[in-house]
């Protein structure tokens, strides 16, 4: 409970740390899955966010929203994100969230959204 409500308001690190306790002493399955779902939620949570501000510098730039990732790429490149993890890529380019489905660019807001249908992400 108390990592859920970090995860929606607090420090995510605060929760994250929660989470990999959580993963690490727990008996059960269940327990261990939930933690390592929320453990790739909070993962999302910061790459939507730096995305969200490179989106926005860029939009800021060049006076416009970016085509497709390719165009923000090369400023993705340069963060690091916790962990020392780097934003994952497909093969078509598409930016990935932490359980493999493509994060969507919704160029009419600028904006980076889950794929609903696709990613394993909490969207409660």
């Amino acid at each position: 409970m108390s990592a859920k409500t970090k995860t929606e308001g607090g420090s995510r690190e605060t929760a994250r740390v929660i989470y990999e306790q959580t993963l690490n002493d727990a008996r059960d399955e269940q327990t261990k899955e939930n933690a390592a779902l929320r453990l790739l939620e909070l993962d999302s949570l910061d790459e939507r966010e730096i995305i969200q501000k490179i989106l926005n510098d860029f939009k800021s730039k060049n006076n416009r929203c970016a085509n497709d990732w390719r165009e923000i790429l090369p400023f993705l490149q340069t963060v690091k994100l916790a962990g020392s993890k780097d934003f994952r890529v497909d093969n078509s380019f598409n930016l990935i969230d932490p359980t493999g489905a493509p994060y969507i660019l919704d160029k009419e807001n600028c904006a980076i959204k889950l794929d609903e249908e696709k990613t394993k992400i909490p969207l409660k």
